[in-house]
């Protein structure tokens, strides 16, 4: 229905760019020769908002009565924690696909080397629309959930509070190198541009 594709595991560019063509005016961005560039970028981008969280989660277990046995239970519920969050990784890329133009082919691809899924799409967006697209696996698993979270620790056993804060905070630190994608969208691409993706790299068009 949404044109989604699971495609495996990635092996290099070429998976990318096989059968799809570049626009001759479409101009690369300056983000470095490899995606840990771009993941740096991101990750100082973020500092703000994961010194933020941490303010925010030190005040608010201040305010609990806090206690955590270690038991089987607490294991059990860690190892559940880190699953989901794993599995999660999948959602983050299907709420990406959302946002980009239905009737395009969206790509979901298993990279090995990273322990990760990422999202590939080549369809031309307009600059906001790609920054919301970016942004909104973070805005909606992690900032939203910790919102919620603010307001129902009191009501959360101390170990599922534990788990609960520490999936928020692990899943928009998931989100860096969208972060870097902003990033280098909000201060290279032009605001009546549009963006695409082309193998590993994203490109700009001013039509």
């Amino acid at each position: 229905m949404f044109n989604i594709h699971l495609k495996g595991k990635f092996r290099s560019e070429e998976d990318l760019k096989e059968g799809r063509e570049l626009p001759y005016n479409a101009i690369m961005y300056d983000e470095g020769d490899n995606i840990w560039e771009v993941f740096f970028t991101g990750f100082i981008c973020g500092i703000p908002v994961f010194a933020l969280m941490l303010a925010i989660i030190v005040f608010r277990f201040k305010t609990l009565n806090f206690f955590l046995h270690f038991n089987i239970e607490t294991m059990i519920v860690f190892t559940v924690t880190l699953i989901i969050n794993y599995l999660l990784q999948y959602v983050h890329e299907i709420i990406h696909a959302f946002f980009y133009p239905k009737e395009s082919e969206k790509e979901i691809w298993k990279y090995p080397e990273q322990g990760a899924w990422f999202i590939y799409c080549d369809a031309l967006m307009n600059r906001n629309r790609f920054i919301a697209m970016c942004l909104a696996p973070a805005i909606i698993l992690g900032i939203i959930p910790f919102i919620i979270w603010i307001f129902i620790a009191n009501y959360l056993p101390s170990l599922y509070n534990i788990c609960f804060v520490f999936s928020c905070v692990l899943l928009v630190l998931g989100a860096i190198g969208d972060f870097g994608n902003v990033y280098n969208t909000l201060t290279q691409v032009p605001k009546k541009a549009k963006v695409m993706n082309y193998g590993l790299h994203s490109f700009w068009i001013l039509d």
